[in-house]
């Protein structure tokens, strides 16, 4: 099986193959059991055959048997492992550019908001500024007008007995 027949595996797809996996390890355990049974059987037999060239016909079948038994269970774990590993390397790396995207979208919005931040300082500085010119051109108005009428600049009216976060 592919990298890329793998990648595009379901999860329960995969989990199926890990169990059809497990079920045919299941059985080339039992198939090497009987093996082993056999092996001993095969023991017996050449200790009874009683010639040395008997007995190692007798097991190059059975060993022979065991050996391919050994070798399919041990490529079947290799696969599992590497399948498991491409799964996981695939996983992480999609972790990955989930993180540094959601870090990006997230930098990208903090300096937006900075900037609308300081747009909204200074048109609130201007506001203020203009404001204040207002008021000092008001009370320079009054003043005057005071003045001329002759009347003496003391008190709240003249703007000195205010502390300065008040005028």
């Amino acid at each position: 099986m592919t990298e890329k027949e793998l990648r595009s595996m379901s999860k329960i797809e995969l989990l199926e193959m890990l169990r059809r996996q497990e079920l045919e390890i299941e059985q080339l355990t039992a198939e090497k059991t009987r093996s082993e049974r056999q092996l001993d059987d095969r023991r017996v037999n050449i200790e009874q055959a009683g010639s040395v060239a008997d007995a190692s016909l007798l097991l190059t079948g059975v060993l022979k048997a065991a050996q391919d038994a050994a070798d399919v269970y041990l490529d079947n774990i290799k696969t599992l492992e590497s399948e498991k590993a491409t799964s996981m390397e695939k996983l992480e790396r999609e972790t990955q550019e989930k993180v540094a995207s959601i870090y990006s979208d997230a930098e990208r919005r903090r300096a937006v908001a900075e900037g609308e931040t300081r747009q909204m300082l200074a048109n609130a500085q201007r506001i203020m500024d203009w404001h204040s010119e207002q008021l000092a051109a008001m009370r320079a108005g009054f003043n005057e007008a005071l003045r001329r009428m002759g009347v003496a600049e003391t008190g709240p009216a003249a703007g000195t007995d205010r502390p300065e976060n008040e005028q």
